[in-house]
C-alpha cells in the first residue's frame, strides 16, 4: 500500500511503497501566517497546476474546506 509523508521543514515529499521509500520530490508548504496543517490527510484530487506554475497539485480532504499541495 502506497502512503506520503510531507517534510515541511525540508519541504520534501516521501511517498512510500508499504515501508520502503521509492521517490521523493521537493514540495511547497504553507507560510507562517497559513501554515501547512499537520495530520493524516487523504488525497481527493490531483492535477497538473498549469505550466506557468511548472508543477502538480493534490488536493486535500481537510475539514475546513479544501487544502492544495504545490508538487514541482
Amino acid at each position: 500500500m502506497y502512503h506520503i509523508e510531507i517534510d515541511t521543514k525540508n519541504r520534501i515529499l516521501k511517498l512510500f511503497d508499504d515501508t520502503v521509500l521509492t521517490r521523493h520530490y521537493p514540495v511547497a508548504v504553507g507560510k507562517p501566517s497559513t501554515p501547512t496543517p499537520l495530520g493524516n490527510w487523504a488525497i481527493i484530487k490531483k492535477a497538473l497546476w498549469g505550466a506557468q506554475f511548472g508543477g502538480h497539485f493534490m488536493q486535500l480532504n481537510v475539514p475546513w474546506g479544501r487544502l492544495i499541495l504545490d508538487t514541482f
